[in-house]
């Protein structure tokens, strides 16, 4: 399987994990000229900008080390970007985190863990 049909198949994973954890998944794979966030949730009062990073193996580190701090600004940026271009839909929650989720392939099952950044 190449890279892409991997994150694909890791990204839906992750949506429905997180759909059972009463998230309300409003988009995947928002672009802005910024970057790109896999995954936007609401759960609860927050609106929720999730980084999914997925591994075969945790040899080379665990998913969530692969997150570094530009790669955290990039998030915080494209989700302010989409905080402004959503201002008029008034059902979105005014608090926000960023999230990252962390998938491990262990024995045919995928360890998941949510990382909650800010």
């Amino acid at each position: 399987m190449n890279k892409r049909v991997t994150g694909l198949l890791a990204e839906t994973h992750v949506a429905n994990y997180l759909a059972q954890k009463g998230y309300k998944i409003l988009n995947r794979n928002y672009r802005t000229r910024f970057g790109e966030i896999d995954i936007i949730a609401k759960h609860a009062d927050t609106l929720v900008f999730i980084e999914v990073k997925y591994r075969s193996t945790i040899k080379y580190g665990h998913p969530e080390d692969a997150v570094n701090k530009r790669k955290l600004k990039t998030i915080q940026k494209v989700a302010e970007q989409y905080i402004v271009s959503q201002n008029k839909n008034q059902n979105l929650p005014k608090k926000y985190r960023l999230e990252i989720v962390s998938i491990v392939r262990i024995n045919e099952k995928f360890e998941t863990k949510i990382i909650k950044i800010i």
